[in-house]
């Protein structure tokens, strides 16, 4: 699971385009403290929407009074536009994507204090050094944000497609990868080469 963060406005929009198709959780809006070390409360606030929706739903809203309602449907929307992107976030993601590390310093942040490893489009006015894979690029502009997203959206769902497939494994084990054949080669059984 990828999360995806972005600030509002043109380039929240290029984010949620991409983030649909590798089924990435993203936030649009200001990342707020807390989305990863405090979960149970994000949790508590999404439960709370999905009780709102189906007051909606079930048109048993019309039972209450006019500003009820109206509170209500400000709660409603309030709490959609914070964690619209995070709702199908069931546990802790596997690595965050920011845009505009400036802006969004409280999800850097929240990912180091998570051990949460964090991937950056690094512009020149930002500090490379809080993230574990900056990206050199313009993170102003729409267009490059939309390359650099098109990429790891396309990374994503290659790498989903690959989990699926079994590797191809030979008579020889040479098909068996990972720690296995790195002690191996440290024992000296394989010549490094």
């Amino acid at each position: 699971m990828c999360c995806l963060s972005a600030p509002s406005g043109r380039r929240a929009s290029a984010i949620e385009e991409e983030s649909k198709a590798p089924a990435c959780i993203i936030v649009n809006e200001r990342w707020l403290g807390g989305t990863l070390t405090n979960f149970r409360t994000i949790r508590d606030r999404l439960k709370r929407l999905e009780e709102l929706e189906k007051l909606w739903e079930t048109g048993q809203i019309e039972t209450y009074s006019k500003k009820m309602k109206s509170t209500l449907n400000r709660e409603m929307t309030k709490i959609k536009t914070n964690l619209e992107g995070i709702r199908k976030m069931d546990r802790m993601p596997g690595v965050m994507f920011i845009v505009d590390t400036r802006r969004e310093h409280i999800a850097v942040k929240e990912a180091r204090s998570s051990a949460l490893p964090t991937i950056a489009l690094i512009d020149t006015d930002s500090d490379p050094d809080p993230i574990d894979l900056p990206i050199p690029g313009n993170d102003d502009a729409l267009r490059a944000i939309e390359m650099i997203l098109k990429e790891i959206a396309d990374s994503i769902i290659e790498g989903k497609i690959g989990r699926t497939e079994k590797p191809r494994r030979s008579s020889r084990g040479e098909g068996r990868r990972g720690r296995h054949l790195r002690l191996r080669i440290r024992a000296g059984e394989i010549a490094a080469g």
